[in-house]
């Protein structure tokens, strides 16, 4: 067998799956100090629209933290 036959039977590597939402974002601080609030930033790819997603406050933040990441990173993912 010569070099080509045997790349041929070699398996082609895969790219990783692609997922529905890019994960990629910025955190940032808002406002000043001691009131400063803590956000991230999802940029949507050439898109002048924005959003503001607000978590729930106290125990209820701690709980839907995933939930609002997803929402953000698919809002991002689509463009706002």
């Amino acid at each position: 067998m010569n070099m080509e036959a045997v790349a041929a039977l070699r398996p082609k590597p895969q790219p990783p799956p692609a997922r529905a939402v890019d994960a990629a974002w910025e955190p940032l601080w808002l406002g000043r100090h001691p009131r400063r609030l803590y956000g991230a930033l999802h940029r949507a790819a050439a898109s002048q629209l924005g959003m503001l997603v607000v978590a729930p406050l106290l125990h209820e933040q701690q709980r839907t933290r995933r939930l609002v990441t997803e929402l953000a990173t698919s809002l991002a993912a689509k463009g706002f």
